[in-house]
């Protein structure tokens, strides 16, 4: 699978994440007609909805990865790609929604990017070093994923005098920390054929 191979199926991981969160949605409407209004106030409300769709989102990434990529030479490179892809389509529909004027800034663009292909690369990663161990690969990936991706919605959310600093500081981690585990995995595939 070359990288636009990877970038598409990032594309595909979005659009089959972003079907799930709409089923989710829904789900959650039945239960005020059968009079459980309390449980559908709790099931859509915003907190829960946002870690339901990390949720969603990094199952379908690692899902995607242990499936598609792993066959690859250096599947975690690919996995940046599908990170990118994923990121794409993330941006294409906060356009979308937005576009009637509210201003989206670059901070928010960047921020969707490096969230999707970090999560995507600690997945790979993650799967990477620990093959033949699927749960620790699993768990190694998955829930460091949701660790960063939630903080980096809860700074995008939560209003502070320094939203603005906490924002740029993750996203310098985050740039460091997929360069670092990109940089790793290459040098160390290079330094075993040796």
């Amino acid at each position: 699978m070359n990288n636009l191979q990877s970038f598409s199926l990032g594309i595909l991981a979005a659009i089959g994440a972003l079907f799930l969160e709409v089923l989710l949605l829904n789900f959650s409407e039945p239960l005020s007609f059968i009079g459980k209004e309390k449980v559908a106030k709790e099931f859509i409300s915003l907190d829960f909805f946002f870690f339901s769709a990390i949720l969603i989102e990094e199952l379908l990434k690692y899902f995607l990865i242990s499936k598609f990529l792993l066959k690859e030479k250096n599947f975690v490179f690919s996995s940046f790609f599908l990170g990118l892809g994923f990121s794409l389509f993330e941006l294409i529909l906060i356009y979308w929604n937005y576009k009637i004027g509210i201003e989206f800034e670059i901070s928010g663009i960047m921020g969707v990017i490096l969230i999707h292909i970090t999560t995507s690369v600690i997945i790979a990663y993650s799967i990477w070093k620990n093959i033949g161990k699927k749960l620790l690969a699993f768990l190694g990936g998955f829930i460091p994923a949701i660790i960063i991706h939630s903080l980096y919605n809860i700074a995008s959310v939560v209003e502070t005098r320094y939203q603005n600093k906490i924002i740029f500081a993750l996203l310098i981690f985050l740039a460091f920390l997929t360069s670092f585990l990109l940089i790793k995995s290459t040098v160390s595939k290079d330094l075993k054929t040796i």
